[in-house]
């Protein structure tokens, strides 16, 4: 799912890949929602962020793109981590 789109010279964001909404718009619910989606989701995006005019929107476009990039970049190592903590907190709590 495209999550993050450039067109007409303007970057947006999408919750469900049908509906954008300009980037400079988002609010912190969907800064969460966003994450959540790049995490579980196969994260799509444009990359061509000097097609943008608005400088809000390419600082805003830069740095959720960076750090979605870099989540999904370290999403096995974030699971391995979490799965070996619940395993040890139910050998823990079962004995």
């Amino acid at each position: 799912m495209k999550i993050l789109k450039i067109k007409d010279s303007k970057g947006y964001f999408s919750l469900n890949g049908e509906n954008y909404f300009e980037i400079d718009n988002i609010t912190k619910d969907n800064l969460v929602e966003i994450v959540n989606l790049a995490f579980d989701n196969d994260f799509e995006y444009d990359e061509n962020v000097e097609e943008v005019k608005n400088e809000a929107q390419i600082i805003i476009y830069r740095k959720i793109l960076e750090k979605c990039k870099d989540l999904v970049s370290r999403k096995e190592s974030i699971k391995s981590k979490i799965n070996n903590k619940f395993s040890a907190a139910e050998e823990k709590y079962t004995k």
